[in-house]
């Protein structure tokens, strides 16, 4: 692997950024903080952004990603436009939107006695639209309610009676009509025995609580399809402003994701680290840790490996495209709400792009999940475009955040330890084995499996503050030295909308 002169700014900035990306994806998925936007009744904003993801919710077709779709509205002079991103292709998107559209602006001519028969049609022209969708959420769905059963017919108590006959009723559902499945699913979500499931979700042990935990994720996601438009009838008779009357719909041109350069002599964990701005007296400190996860993990040579595949690209998430179109092009959004949404919460790459983003847009629901394939609008001029000087910004800031987390996931495996009691067994080895009955070469295995010890250690580790401030730069560091940005905490940052 020969050395690359990393000396034109541009690409320096998008390898530091993936190598970030990278070095914490070798650390787990999960880096950030969970949460949903809060719905407030009769409050007009709360109204308009619960209808805009609902509207979202309904466009994603196919499960997976590829059909993962954001929107936003423009407030044009002349209407109000609604604009559509996707992760794929879009060109299905745009026709039903309109369509969906048009529906719900008749709803507010309509008595509310017909509010039930709208919501039938509507509801079943969209679960037909996602199809393909609900073929594989069914079939998981279904799948769920078998090892559910197993798991409870295993443990029987007394008191699971009720709790397994409601489960297995679920076995008669027809499988092969999704508008009934979807209907079904929504009304045992609104079935007294839903206490009855969160409870065993807690009381049961770790593989039979996955088990009805993912069954009644499997349920609301099915149910999800039903509420989405009651929801969506209901808000429009209640937006405001009337969004509905004079509309157009509009999709986001999609443009290319810069790509990152590829490994070299300078891609070491040791290097990444330095080039994330972690401080000398830090990285002596997490050395240690390390030499030991990149010895169980292969950090290093995961890093290189993937870097150096021509494989990897990477792609601009649909809420992503769209903040961007609005920023690039000046739109105005209703009622000054810089609201996007996305029918999937969004990762946590997402999540910082708007935390840090100069439009200032409402910081949107997230997963808190690094998507490693995560990227941005290529600069076509490098350095030399007009839009340069926003993205390194934004970039360090992104950069800032992840440096956090890595080093707060270190640090804890740093002092993670064993426990030992003060005293010593005073048992020798060999009496210990002898002592041992037949199965115990399994145990053996398992306590021997330092891999498997550390990916279960990591996958523990969670970011629990959201709140928590980026380290800023010391003066004449790496960062700050060569892009000259200014580390004074923006006044304006941390306020959180929701």
């Amino acid at each position: 692997m020969g050395k690359t002169p990393r000396l034109d700014k541009y690409t320096r900035l998008l390898a530091r950024f993936h190598e970030t990306s990278l070095f914490l994806g070798q650390l787990g998925k999960a880096h950030g903080p969970r949460y949903e936007l809060a719905y407030t009744s009769g409050n007009a904003s709360c109204t308009r952004q619960r209808f805009l993801q609902c509207l979202a919710f309904i466009c994603d077709f196919k499960k997976g990603g590829i059909s993962t779709t954001a929107l936003a509205v423009e407030d044009a002079n002349e209407c109000y436009r609604f604009w559509v991103a996707s992760n794929g292709t879009a060109n299905k998107l745009v026709p039903f939107l309109r369509e969906v559209l048009q529906r719900l602006g008749h709803v507010t001519k309509l008595s509310k006695d017909e509010h039930a028969r709208i919501e039938a049609e509507l509801g079943q022209k969209c679960i037909q639209f996602a199809q393909d969708r609900l073929k594989k959420e069914a079939r998981l769905f279904f799948a769920f309610v078998d090892k559910g059963l197993l798991g409870l017919e295993a443990s029987s108590p007394h008191d699971d009676g009720e709790l397994t006959l409601w489960i297995r009723n679920f076995r008669d559902w027809p499988k092969d009509d999704h508008v009934q499945v979807c209907n079904l699913a929504y009304e045992a979500t609104r079935h007294a025995m839903m206490h009855k499931l969160n409870m065993r979700v807690k009381q049961s042990s770790s593989s039979q609580s996955y088990d009805l935990m993912t069954l009644r994720h499997r349920l609301g996601r099915l149910a999800a399809h039903v509420r989405a438009v009651k929801h969506l009838v209901s808000d429009a008779t209640r937006l405001q402003p009337p969004m509905l009357d004079v509309f157009e719909v509009h999709q986001v041109p999609l443009r290319e994701a810069a790509q990152p350069p590829g490994a070299d002599s300078l891609t070491t964990l040791p290097l990444i680290m330095k080039r994330m701005g972690v401080e000398d007296a830090d990285r002596l400190e997490l050395e240690t840790c390390l030499v030991t996860l990149n010895h169980s993990l292969r950090m290093e040579a995961n890093i290189q490996e993937t870097l150096s595949d021509a494989r990897f690209k990477t792609q601009i998430h649909a809420e992503v495209q769209l903040l961007d179109h609005f920023h690039l092009e000046k739109l105005r959004f209703v009622e000054g709400d810089r609201f996007v949404t996305c029918s999937k919460p969004a990762c946590w790459c997402c999540f910082l792009y708007f935390r840090h983003h100069p439009a200032r847009p409402v910081e949107p629901e997230t997963n808190g999940n690094l998507h490693e394939k995560w990227g941005l609008v290529a600069l076509a001029r490098g350095s030399d475009d007009v839009r340069w000087p926003e993205q390194r910004n934004l970039l360090i800031k992104m950069i800032h955040d992840m440096r956090v987390v890595a080093v707060d996931k270190m640090r804890t495996l740093v002092s993670r330890r064993p426990y030992f009691p003060d005293s010593f067994s005073g048992i020798t080895p060999l009496e210990a084995a002898s002592s041992l009955d037949d199965d115990s070469s399994e145990d053996d295995d398992a306590a021997n499996d330092t891999s498997t010890g550390f990916l279960a250690t990591l996958s523990s580790i969670s970011l629990e503050d959201p709140n928590s401030t980026p380290i800023i730069s010391s003066p004449g560091s790496e960062t700050e030295e060569e892009y000259g940005l200014s580390t004074e905490k923006d006044s304006s940052e941390g306020v959180r909308l929701f």
